[in-house]
């Protein structure tokens, strides 16, 4: 008789070695195979040295700037993780701090020239990127593409 552990190990096993290719993993492939083809593009367009993780960070800047709470209630990630990453846009040159006006303890996030053609960028590849996938199945396969993942979407949330 097979003891508990050797029983457990053998589940355990016999689990891992489903292969099951559900639209979940197909979507986070594409979204991953869409994300390395976006961060290659950028580079050649001259931001290598952008961190992807910080991306949410110049699309969650107000026009007028951001101060590093709001930031992180926006962000819903700790304040540590903010500073890191505000600190390592303003080293690159993609974000400047401030001093807001509003609350002299506290500043302000804001884009730089840098940061807001870098955001410019991040728009032009993703519709080129995105034309290149309609092209491949055509219009009206990513029109139904798109409304299926939205109905999906829709019924788990």
């Amino acid at each position: 008789m097979p003891s508990p552990e050797s029983n457990r190990q053998q589940r355990i096993q016999e689990v891992q070695s489903i292969d099951f290719d559900h639209v979940a993993a197909r979507c986070r492939d594409l979204d991953r195979a869409f994300i390395d083809e976006l961060v290659k593009r950028l580079a050649e367009l001259g931001y290598a040295d952008f961190p992807p993780s910080s991306t949410n960070i110049l699309f969650s800047l107000d026009p007028e700037g951001t101060s590093l709470a709001l930031l992180t209630e926006r962000l819903e990630i700790s304040k540590q993780a903010v500073s890191q990453m505000t600190k390592e846009l303003v080293q690159r040159g993609y974000v400047e701090l401030q001093a807001n006006p509003n609350d002299g303890r506290s500043k302000l996030v804001r884009h730089t020239d840098k940061g807001i053609s870098f955001m410019e960028a991040i728009f032009r590849t993703k519709f080129h990127l995105h034309q290149e996938l309609t092209d491949v199945i055509g219009v009206e396969a990513m029109a139904q593409v798109e409304a299926n993942l939205t109905k999906m979407t829709n019924y788990l949330k």
